[in-house]
């Protein structure tokens, strides 16, 4: 099986490849290697969702029954892999990343995607294509998180009112979302990429009694999401008190009324989350997670 001529048939005349995708099949041997008209090809690429470019060194793991096989994507973001239909029925395709997955465009890096591709082999097909989109990290920062908190308390506000510009009407939808959606976000966020090490930093306003509070903020979200099985020390809780006031005293003084100025404090009460490293090594058994197992090939 030589994936070196597959990656040829898609790349433009002129350019030459300074490598090709690997596979690594942990317990895989096929029993009918002769049969190539059983073999089927899983291929695509992988992009950069903000402007489209394509990255290079992203594993896409391929779950298949009760094992793993991973793939790296070559210098133009492409990877491709060739599987014998007849032995499974269907392969679960998602993607993982590293402090090495980095582009010129995005000096930070990527987040693994929580979009899976399942595919359904017993299709009359010899080949399937499956792309995927990566969201970039922002000068070390994750998703935008709003973890918004009561005055003089360590505990969330139950909801969050947001708002979106609607262009053709020229006007503003608002709509509430639940913080302990933005919890789940976080917990998914550090299961799809288990080598992440990130920083819940707790801010309080200036108008609060206890400049502690800001350390029991981010100490109270890291336990939430320390409680849902993610490790303790792949979370640092920091707080930061008043120092870093998302909205200025100068700003909140200047608003007309009370409930404005209570409103512009309510912003600074918050906890947001930064990206540290890439460096947390993989758990122990973190692959036998994964229901990795021996293959055993299906008997004639």
């Amino acid at each position: 099986m030589n994936n070196n001529k597959i990656l040829n048939q898609n790349t433009k005349p002129g350019k030459k490849f300074s490598g090709f995708c690997f596979v690594i099949l942990f317990g895989l041997y096929f029993s009918s290697l002769g049969q190539t008209k059983n073999l089927i090809e899983i291929k695509g690429y992988v992009f950069d969702r903000e402007d489209s470019s394509l990255v290079s060194n992203v594993n896409i793991i391929g779950k298949l029954d009760t094992f793993l096989l991973s793939v790296k994507t070559d210098s133009f973001g492409f990877y491709s892999f060739q599987i014998n239909k007849n032995q499974f029925k269907k392969i679960v395709l998602y993607t993982q990343t590293n402090k090495y997955v980095k582009t010129e465009t995005a000096a930070y890096g990527f987040l693994a995607t929580d979009f899976r591709h399942i595919i359904d082999l017993s299709k009359d097909s010899i080949a399937f294509e499956y792309n995927f989109q990566l969201q970039r990290v922002w000068a070390c920062g994750g998703p935008n998180l709003r973890l918004l908190f009561k005055k003089n308390e360590a505990v969330l506000l139950d909801s969050v009112r947001e708002f979106d510009y609607i262009s053709e009407k020229d006007s503003v939808r608002y709509y509430y979302r639940k913080p302990a959606d933005d919890i789940l976000k976080i917990n998914k966020l550090l299961e799809n990429d288990p080598t992440i090490i990130i920083e819940l930093s707790g801010h309080s306003s200036f108008d609060e009694k206890d400049p502690k509070l800001s350390d029991d903020s981010a100490l109270a979200i890291k336990q939430m999401v320390v409680a849902k099985g993610i490790p303790a020390d792949r979370i640092i809780a920091k707080g930061y008190r008043s120092t870093k006031l998302k909205i200025s005293n100068g700003m909140i003084a200047k608003a007309k009324s009370k409930e404005e100025k209570n409103a512009l404090h309510q912003i600074n009460r918050r906890v947001v989350f930064k990206i540290l490293s890439f460096d947390y090594p993989l758990p122990t058994g973190w692959l036998a997670k994964q229901n990795l197992h021996k293959y055993k090939p299906k008997k004639k």
